[in-house]
């Protein structure tokens, strides 16, 4: 049986999702431009469809849900903590470069 989930749980994962989703659209952006861009998640290939990259955040959504929900919780928040750091960087550096996000 998992521990508790609290508001703090909810927070920490709603700005996760917030975040795969920001990059779930650049992701878009990068795979509906591939003359102007490349992908560089190994996972998803330099040129992937749209389609793949619809699957695979879906999949990255629910997954990482799931996870945090299954973890004790003295390890649910540094897993949580650990990929907004992930998220947010990989958003802003595509920002940075001019990624947009495409739905």
């Amino acid at each position: 049986m998992t521990d508790d989930w609290t508001s703090a749980d909810t927070v920490a994962q709603g700005a996760v999702t917030a975040l795969l989703i920001a990059d779930w659209g650049q992701t878009r952006y990068i795979a509906l431009n591939p003359q102007d861009w490349h992908e560089k998640n190994s996972l998803l290939g330099e040129h992937p469809s749209s389609g793949k990259v619809n699957d695979y955040f879906a999949a990255a959504i629910v997954g990482h849900a799931a996870i945090s929900y299954l973890l004790p919780k003295d390890l649910r928040a540094g897993w949580q903590y650990v990929w907004i750091g992930i998220e947010a960087n990989t958003v802003q550096n595509n920002r940075s470069l001019g990624i947009r996000m495409q739905f």
